[in-house]
């Protein structure tokens, strides 16, 4: 049984309405009706009763309402209020993969630091080979990471994924094209992220299945350098669709791949049978419940 349990059952007891209370929870009415149906299973009672058109609580239910009622309130004194005079904040640190962040909904981050004013998100980019030692020394609960990760060693969720896309200078011979081929790559210029990502290194590796040794000038994470490079005809690059949706600088273009699927997807990431902090599992609670609304 769960702080958030109560809660939707209270507001299902008090809105007599299933689709009502998920409403106001900003959840869908099935999650809402699988959450009371586990409160039941573990509690061994019936807590409403459906008719046609409404549900109406039981007796068991009116017995619990006030107690959970108690709960709620006491969890929330304990959480934000006790030590709320003593101005303490508890840091969640989360190492973030390059590019990670720009991907990520800032109406979920705001909302999160206003339902939990007393936990001090701290979201750092680090290389991905730096971020899996930090998870293997258990320096960092969660992670944002791109696939493929070791599943013997870690417990992932994917949160978002994206097609790559080429961008180039306008004036370049490709630049009219609908699509690109990855044959048209072979002995151009390419900047590429970090060359030990995983994502580099799966990029690397779909050249090689092509036959084409990639012709790589520069490794970097800023990509300041890689539109300036760019835009002065002097290398080629790979963005997320998401990004290249955003770009509007005159003198470049981005283009979709054709017949190639090369994309990235990054995973929340937690190690296997490592117990997450308390703030921990509120942040990766509450994202997944945002994912699942969406």
């Amino acid at each position: 049984m769960t702080q958030k349990q109560l809660t939707y059952f209270v507001t299902v007891y008090e809105q007599k309405s299933i689709s009502k209370a998920a409403k106001m929870l900003y959840i869908t009415p099935q999650a809402l009706s699988k959450s009371l149906a586990s409160l039941e299973e573990e509690l061994q009672i019936s807590l409403f009763s459906h008719t046609s058109n409404r549900i109406v609580p039981t007796e068991e239910a009116a017995r619990l309402v006030n107690h959970a009622r108690n709960i709620i309130l006491e969890y929330d004194i304990v959480e934000n209020r006790l030590f709320k005079q003593a101005n303490i904040r508890h840091p969640l640190p989360i190492s973030c993969t390059y590019d990670s962040l720009q991907v990520m909904s800032s109406e979920f981050f705001h909302s999160f630091m206003v339902e939990h004013p007393n936990i001090l998100l701290q979201l750092r980019e680090y290389p991905d080979q730096h971020i899996l030692k930090q998870l293997d020394h258990n320096q960092v609960d969660l992670a944002f990471l791109p696939g493929p990760l070791d599943y013997d060693k870690y417990e992932y969720t994917p949160i978002f994924s994206d097609d790559f896309h080429l961008i180039l200078p306008k004036n370049h011979r490709l630049a009219d094209r609908d699509y690109i081929d990855i044959e048209d790559l072979k002995d151009e210029p390419l900047v590429i992220k970090s060359g030990d990502s995983t994502t580099s290194i799966s990029q690397y590796s779909t050249f090689i299945d092509h036959g084409i040794l990639p012709n790589i000038i520069l490794e970097t994470s800023d990509n300041y350098l890689l539109m300036d490079l760019i835009a002065r005809g002097q290398a080629l690059g790979m963005v997320l669709g998401f990004f290249a949706s955003k770009i509007s600088h005159p003198k470049v273009v981005t283009k979709p791949f054709h017949n190639l699927k090369m994309s990235k997807t990054i995973y929340l990431t937690q190690k296997k049978d490592f117990p997450l902090s308390h703030e921990a599992r509120h942040f990766k609670e509450d994202l997944l419940d945002y994912i699942y609304r969406l």
